[in-house]
């Protein structure tokens, strides 16, 4: 063996060059020999990297234990500091035991909310580690960087407004409940069950659970309508999601982190970036979704609409877990038979239909008070009761539509009043989806 040995390597060997005690054969490439000297060998390559990466491993382990073991030492001589200190006081002046508190990085704003609150008014949607690992995803390396920054903004959002969000219903509940079943009468068995949960909820002084709610019924009976009156009612926050357009599972949890247009669902914006834990999700025309062969955007559902698993729901693209549980779902179809078996088990199954005279005039005088408290008519009477009862046949979008060119029509005209005349010939006759006024008469 060559003290200095050459760079020319055999070939696939490449150079290595550390220290250490050599083995005492003849028949290696090792061409140093001796006890802890600076050792020269071949290696493969590939070995070669693999050893300085375990070389490069074992620095960074040594270096954490080396800081760990300074920072302990350093707390302790803190601690020993401290207690030296309250030794040599005088007893007069020593804190009792009762004002000693150990010194503690201060906690974000809404921390302490998560230590104690009212099951009945507030519920934590996530916790705050979760949220302090999404805030630390900005100093991480990788190349998803305009990710990561994201992912940090986001998590500072969580941190400042804390874990809780409201599920406090408002005093006037009931009585709002009342006013839309008088309103809204063929709605009547769906509000019996909102108003018994909401009674057993503040008999119990717990949070008002619903189970998940499909409305059926022919079109323009007044189903999103009524939903989104009903989550007006409860005092939260309401979300549409229409399933009669092109939608995928990504709608609700997130798009895959991969793509460069990643974000985050509806339900992650609703519950963590919202207000309500309880949110009302309206999922519109459920029966309309488009299935692919290996896609489907009802799949998410079959987890979200169970408490047990909604509680750990993740959105795909903040990869982030958080409590949907609370979440109250209505969805609407026209044919409830399009519904996979499987997701319609799911849900409490009401059947709407037409409604009987007196609820027909109801809901029309409902939809017309509605239209007109839309568009704010300055100077203008509110509509009667004889424009309620010719419009009373038709579907709740059919007294809008009617209504609505109704009150265009008066208003060119120069009119303060709506009447009978102003509306379209075409909502009175039979082909308006049910027979002319007199039967209500």
């Amino acid at each position: 063996m060559q003290d200095n040995p050459s760079d020319d390597a055999p070939e696939g060997f490449v150079l290595y060059r550390t220290r250490g005690q050599a083995p005492g054969r003849s028949d290696s490439h090792w061409l140093g020999r001796g006890e802890a000297q600076s050792l020269a060998l071949y290696l493969p390559a590939r070995v070669k990297d693999a050893l300085e990466l375990q070389k490069k491993q074992a620095a960074e382990q040594a270096l954490a234990a080396d800081e760990a073991d300074q920072a302990d030492k350093a707390d302790k001589a803190d601690k020993a500091g401290r207690a030296g200190k309250a030794d040599s006081l005088p007893t007069s002046v020593l804190p009792s035991p009762s004002e000693l508190a150990p010194v503690d990085e201060p906690e974000p704003p809404g921390a302490a909310l998560a230590l104690a609150h009212d099951p009945a008014r507030q519920h934590p949607v996530y916790s705050l580690e979760a949220a302090r690992e999404l805030a630390g995803r900005g100093t991480l390396l990788g190349p998803d960087k305009e990710v990561r920054r994201r992912d940090e903004a986001l998590g500072n959002r969580l941190l400042e407004a804390g874990v809780l969000r409201s599920t406090a219903i408002p005093e006037g509940a009931l009585a709002a409940l009342e006013a839309l079943g008088q309103s809204q009468a063929h709605f009547a068995a769906v509000i019996a069950l909102v108003r018994d949960q909401l009674v057993l909820a503040r008999r119990s002084a717990s949070d008002l659970r619903l189970p998940p709610m499909l409305l059926s019924g022919e079109p323009g009976l007044g189903k999103t309508h009524f939903a989104q009156a009903l989550g007006q009612a409860l005092g939260t926050s309401v979300r549409r999601i229409g399933f009669d357009a092109a939608i995928t599972g990504a709608t609700l949890l997130g798009s895959e982190r991969r793509w460069s247009n990643t974000s985050p669902g509806a339900l992650f914006e609703l519950v963590c970036l919202g207000s309500h834990a309880n949110p009302v999700v309206i999922l519109d025309e459920l029966d309309k979704a488009e299935v692919g062969r290996d896609w489907s955007p009802l799949s998410p559902l079959h987890t979200l609409l169970e408490p047990s698993t909604a509680a750990q729901a993740r959105d795909i693209s903040v990869n982030f877990e958080f409590d949907a549980s609370r979440v109250i779902w209505i969805a609407t179809c026209n044919d409830s038979r399009r519904i996979p078996e499987t997701l319609r088990s799911r849900f409490a199954h009401f059947e709407i239909g037409r409604l009987e005279a007196r609820g027909a005039i109801e809901s029309s005088r409902a939809v017309l008070a509605a239209v007109f408290e839309r568009l704010a008519l300055s100077d203008f009477e509110p509509p009667g009761r004889a424009v309620a009862v010719a419009l009373a046949h038709l579907t709740a979008r059919e007294v809008r539509q009617a209504a609505e060119q109704a009150l265009a029509r008066a208003v060119s005209s120069g009119r303060r009043r709506l009447m009978v005349q102003d509306i379209d010939p075409r909502f009175l006759g039979e082909g308006s989806g049910g027979p002319a006024g007199p039967w209500l008469h």
